[in-house]
């Protein structure tokens, strides 16, 4: 009796003064990291709106993907069939509809606080309204899917895809651009959209065979801003290209350098215990 009334008023003397006694058994306080903080301050319907988000990343992510490449057919003319040139109108259709249906809901579920939420996802309805634009929403879209945020490896590699992704879509719109402006002016040579994509892309590797030209002189400016966003294109490609090989030699390296060693010390262990 006498060493557990010692103990206890030991214990009372060694906790600082104004500080409540602590027994094992009560919780830990709290602690909320940045992360988790920064979820917390967003608002209930937003977070309602970005957990359904989760689950349609790919299905919209896909959606967009086909209904790009339909409607850039279309436009192109390259399709002759007409029941092909009808089953790529009705896909182009059906996706579209896919990428809508899931903005509205998103919308619906965040209806009460709608201001944020077109603060937030203020360029999807500007896609869905200019179809010219709706290529650079597919960049948004992969930044949406899960498998690409679990490690710094998977992020340089969205990274990555994002930038050969966002090249093709920029060559794409400014092309098709040069394309509306070029078609009906007399003498010019870029009159379809399948030449215009081919003097983008050439104009972008530096090729510049020279065989498609704009006259305009928008189109010219529009050339020019396709020059300058390649050179800026192309460094950050081959930056990030470099970066990963460069991480991938570093991990080999280190995996060369620790196997002879570790291989050392199992011989010798065994040999001692021998």
């Amino acid at each position: 009796m006498n060493s557990s009334s010692s103990l206890s008023s030991s214990s009372n003397i060694s906790a600082p003064q104004g500080t409540p006694p602590t027994s094992p058994s009560s919780p830990a306080p709290a602690t909320s990291t940045p992360r988790r903080q920064a979820t917390q301050d967003i608002p209930a319907p937003i977070r309602r709106a970005q957990h359904f988000e989760r689950f349609t990343a790919w299905p919209v992510f896909v959606s967009s993907i086909v209904f790009f490449s339909a409607s850039l057919a279309l436009l192109a003319g390259s399709i002759h069939d007409d029941d092909l040139r009808r089953t790529t109108l009705i896909g182009a259709v059906v996706t579209y509809g896919v990428v809508l249906l899931e903005f509205l809901i998103r919308l619906f579920l965040a209806r009460q606080a709608a201001r944020e939420f077109f603060k937030r996802y203020w360029f999807e309805p500007i896609g869905l309204l200019l179809p010219l634009l709706r290529p650079f929403v597919i960049v948004v879209y992969l930044w949406r899917i899960p498998a690409f945020r679990r490690s710094g490896t998977t992020l340089r590699a969205r990274l990555l895809i994002t930038t050969l992704l966002f090249m093709f879509m920029f060559v794409y719109f400014i092309s098709s651009a040069v394309w509306l402006v070029e078609r009906g002016t007399p003498g010019a040579n870029i009159v379809n959209l399948d030449d215009a994509i081919w003097w983008g892309f050439a104009t972008l590797s530096t090729v510049g065979y020279g065989d498609f030209v704009p006259i305009t002189a928008l189109g010219r400016v529009l050339a020019v801003c396709l020059m300058m966003g390649g050179i800026a294109i192309v460094g950050t490609t081959t930056a990030l290209v470099i970066s990963v090989l460069a991480e991938q030699l570093t991990l080999r390296k280190d995996a060369l350098v620790d196997a002879p060693g570790d291989a050392a010390g199992g011989c010798g262990c065994g040999g001692q215990d021998g």
